[in-house]
């Protein structure tokens, strides 16, 4: 099952090619169905949230890693990873998506016996989220 949740590796989709197709009808088709896959992906974040709900108990120094989220795919017989194009989307889907994976990685954290998870410790993470998210995006920018 958890193999199923996961979002963090590139979808393998099969699209036909007719033979009156030309080459951009073709890449049209593409984008339009990794959009589609783009959008369950997306999706896949409630369910592993819910899947491994109250999995981990964390030390209070303990950093929990956010998987990453992968809205792209593959295209058999072509190796290469195909990314969802801007064009073919809504701007609110990566929004959406992120804001989910956040929380279905929080879902993890139990509260049992022993394990606290206190305002502190809620803005220890932020705090490396937040840097993390920039030191990506800074990464990406070169």
């Amino acid at each position: 099952v958890a193999r199923l949740l996961s979002s963090s590796k590139p979808t393998t989709l099969r699209v036909a090619r007719r033979p009156e197709q030309t080459d951009l009808d073709f890449e049209q088709a593409k984008q339009s169905r990794l959009a589609q896959a783009a959008v369950r992906q997306a999706a896949l974040c409630v369910g592993r949230g819910a899947f491994t709900l109250g999995a981990i108990t964390p030390l209070p120094t303990e950093l929990i890693s956010i998987p990453p989220l992968v809205l792209s795919g593959r295209f058999p017989p072509q190796g290469g990873v195909q990314s969802l194009d801007a064009n073919h989307h809504k701007p609110e889907l990566n929004v959406w998506a992120e804001f989910s994976n956040g929380v279905a990685t929080a879902l993890q954290v139990s509260t049992g016996v022993g394990a606290e998870v206190t305002q502190g410790w809620i803005l220890h993470h932020k705090q490396d989220a937040a840097s993390a998210t920039q030191g990506s995006a800074s990464t990406n920018s070169h």
